[in-house]
């Protein structure tokens, strides 16, 4: 009963996220319209959308045929797009929540994975490990898209699982070919290290050599936001040189990008 309730109230909150869904798009191409003008407008879209799903829900053997009058386009494509405007509005809540509705009409897509992974970071540690689900999910239908592994890795980081990262870094470092990646395993490898409070002092000198010869650059320093690591760092009782180093690796990386 009680987890019956829960999906209850759960189905209430995607449908109200929704809502605003598409009450935006409404703000957007009637904005000099009354709030209750169009909100009534928005409640129609809403209501005739529930109802499409309600109807292709009921008659999943029309969706699994492919039948041609009824394509999962007709309403994955429409949550997307809400769960991409809600993103750049910074409104990640509704991103989960309209991303997970569209992914049940289309499990494989990556680019819609990848971004409620970045929705869950941006939502906060207790939902870390949601991100890391996703991020594995992307790597299984994407697995030459190296890139993926950095955030798992870094997740573990920020959760204190210090060994589970380090024993994904050497599970996949054979496979790397990237040299950027590689770069931020050995820094991932180092951070591990100084927050274990093990003796870093060569790791650290052949990351720095390396850095020297095969700097990142500056696209990928771009697209890497190191500020969760950093605040990581800062709200937590590590010693004060542990920080400091961390600190002054990261502004390696960024300063002697190219």
């Amino acid at each position: 009963m009680y987890n019956g309730l829960l999906v209850y109230l759960g189905g209430i909150a995607a449908v109200v996220q929704i809502f605003f869904g598409f009450l935006y798009y409404v703000d957007l191409a009637k904005p000099k319209w009354s709030l209750r003008k169009r909100s009534a407008l928005s409640f129609l879209f809403l209501a005739v959308f529930v109802g499409i799903s309600g109807w292709i829900t009921r008659n999943k053997t029309l969706v699994d045929r492919n039948a041609t009058f009824i394509d999962k386009n007709d309403l994955h494509l429409p949550l997307r797009e809400i769960a991409d405007s809600a993103y750049k509005k910074n409104d990640f809540d509704t991103t989960v929540k309209a991303a997970t509705f569209a992914l049940r009409f289309r499990p494989d897509d990556e680019e819609l994975l990848r971004m409620r992974a970045r929705s869950y970071k941006r939502l906060g540690p207790e939902y870390y490990r949601d991100e890391i689900a996703d991020r594995e999910r992307v790597i299984i239908r994407n697995p030459d898209r190296q890139e993926n592994y950095l955030p798992i890795i870094e997740d573990h980081i920020l959760l204190k699982e210090y060994d589970i990262a380090e024993a994904k870094m050497r599970q996949h470092a054979s496979t790397i070919t990237d040299h950027e990646i590689k770069l931020m395993f050995e820094f991932f490898a180092v951070v591990c290290k100084i927050l274990k409070g093990e003796e870093y002092s060569s790791v650290v000198y052949n990351l720095e050599k390396n850095v020297s010869q095969t700097p990142l650059t500056k696209k990928f320093i771009e697209s890497w936001n190191s500020k969760y690591l950093i605040d990581f760092v800062n709200e937590n009782s590590f010693p004060e040189p542990s920080k400091r180093k961390i600190k002054e690796l990261d502004d390696l990386l960024r300063q002697t990008a190219r």
